[in-house]
C-alpha cells in the first residue's frame, strides 16, 4: 500500500483537475460557487485555495497511516470520484 500510487487518480482529478479548471473559470470572469472558498479567494487570492488543497491531502496522508486499508480504499476512490465530478461539472462550465 503506498500513498501516492493509491492517491495518484485523486490527485490528479481532485487536485490538478479542480484547480486548473476553476483558475481558468475565474480568470474567465466565473465566480467560485463554494461560499467558503469564494470568500477566501477574494480576501487571500488563488494561492488560499491551492493550500486549502494541501492541507486536505495532508489530512488524507494521516487518514492513510491511521486507517485499515480497507477503509483507506474507500477514501481514496471516493476522492478520486469527487475529483472527477467537481473537474467535469466544471469544465462543462467553463469551456
Amino acid at each position: 500500500m503506498s500513498f501516492i500510487r493509491d492517491i495518484a487518480p485523486g490527485i490528479l482529478l481532485f487536485f490538478l483537475g479542480d484547480l486548473a479548471t476553476t483558475y481558468y473559470g475565474l480568470m474567465s470572469g466565473f465566480t467560485e460557487q463554494n461560499p467558503i472558498a469564494n470568500g477566501a479567494y477574494y480576501a487571500y487570492g488563488f494561492e488560499v485555495l491551492i493550500a486549502a488543497k494541501i492541507l486536505f491531502f495532508s489530512l488524507l496522508y494521516l487518514l492513510y497511516k491511521l486507517a485499515n486499508k480497507r477503509y483507506w480504499n474507500a477514501t481514496a476512490r471516493t476522492v478520486s470520484c469527487v475529483g472527477l465530478y467537481i473537474t467535469i461539472k466544471n469544465a462543462l462550465l467553463v469551456f
